[in-house]
């Protein structure tokens, strides 16, 4: 987690930079949310996120971890060794202890769920794979999704017409 360096943003006036440093870093101004946690709505910044270098997601450069740490590259390797520091951080779980997929998926945006989990496996790292384990159960409780597979397939059409007799099978049950 750490405190965004939104000085750099107001003294630069450079959001781009800001960005691109701290996309998927947890924030503490953002209740543990990440920028991209933000961007959900807008597959495209999304997809601009994933095209960083791996060095830039997997650092935990600017973090509170590397400020307790004073940049002691020693203490830095023995808080990823106990697992206190983030190094996956492009669904990294937030103070709520929510991932980004999580997020993306409750808010049913399907396209930002796709280019993340495209990323996710094309990195195929051991720490995504117990994040994706963790939030599998509660992807599949949600109304409507049966088959991880055809939700991350939906259109939007299908999704209305879901979400419509979803919504009329609630109706008449309530009757």
């Amino acid at each position: 987690m750490q405190l965004a360096k939104f000085e750099n943003f107001i003294l630069n006036d450079d959001f781009d930079v800001l960005m691109r440093e701290e996309y998927y870093q947890c924030q503490e101004l953002l209740e543990g949310k990440s920028i991209n946690d933000l961007c959900l709505n807008h597959p495209r910044y999304v997809a601009q996120g994933t095209e960083q270098d791996h060095a830039q997601i997997s650092s935990i450069a600017g973090s509170l971890a590397e400020e307790l740490c004073e940049a002691d590259e020693l203490k830095i390797d023995n808080l990823k060794r106990f697992g206190l520091a983030e190094e996956t951080l492009i669904i990294q779980m937030d103070f709520n202890f929510c991932t980004t997929l999580r997020i993306a998926m409750e808010m049913n945006k399907n396209q930002s769920v796709k280019l993340l989990m495209e990323k996710v496996f094309e990195i195929n790292h051991i720490k995504y794979q117990d994040l994706l384990k963790m939030d599998l159960p509660i992807y599949l409780r949600q109304p409507g999704i049966q088959r991880l597979y055809d939700f991350l397939e939906r259109d939007y059409e299908e999704q209305v017409e879901i979400d419509k007799r979803l919504n009329q099978s609630l109706a008449s049950g309530e009757k």
